[in-house]
């Protein structure tokens, strides 16, 4: 229910943004794209060094049930967690910064298909998002305990490492003309 309730937040900002970058996606070629990739790829390194910092804090116990579902109510403060996750979504300046630098390319090209473009484009996003926040789920509220607080940190440097390894994707495709993925 609060991946439903991220979804009513950003389908229509996704939506607005498409129609926005429809029309300046032009400017994108130039400078102002460059920037854009730049800013990007800062972003998603920074949120990489969150997860390897994570990822190497010494730790010898996974969060127990009880500690987990006491975080997870003081998150959601009692809310329906439909609106939880609308809330909790579009309130996150770092959510919103995410679709208008990192998430740039998926809208500009998205836009240049049209309506089918857009429409394929988020879908094939928003399934992974409920991929995600129900692994997420999972995973702190007894998956954690289920692989250990090792598996966990090792978790985390995997999602580091393909974080990095996209903002290096980006970065290289933008200016090298070298991109790694199909």
């Amino acid at each position: 229910m609060v991946a439903l309730g991220h979804t009513l937040a950003e389908l229509p900002y996704v939506t607005l943004l498409c129609i926005a970058f429809r029309y300046v996606g032009s400017v994108l070629q130039g400078p102002a794209g460059a920037a854009l990739v730049v800013a990007a790829a800062v972003f998603i390194t920074y949120f990489a060094v969150l997860l390897i910092r994570d990822a190497l804090k010494p730790g010898d116990e996974a969060p127990s049930q009880a500690e987990s579902s006491s975080s997870r109510s003081v998150v959601s403060g009692g809310l329906n967690p439909v609106l939880t996750g609308f809330l909790l979504t579009a309130l996150n300046a770092y959510f919103l910064l995410w679709w208008v630098s990192a998430g740039l390319t998926l809208i500009v090209t998205a836009s240049s298909l049209g309506v089918v473009g857009v429409a394929v484009m988020y879908v094939s996003h928003v399934w992974l998002d409920y991929a995600w926040l129900g692994a997420m789920g999972e995973i702190g509220g007894r998956g954690a305990a289920l692989i250990g607080s090792r598996g966990y940190r090792v978790f985390l440097g995997v999602m580091a490492a393909i974080l990095l390894f996209f903002a290096l994707n980006m970065v290289s495709t933008r200016f090298l003309g070298i991109s790694f993925l199909p």
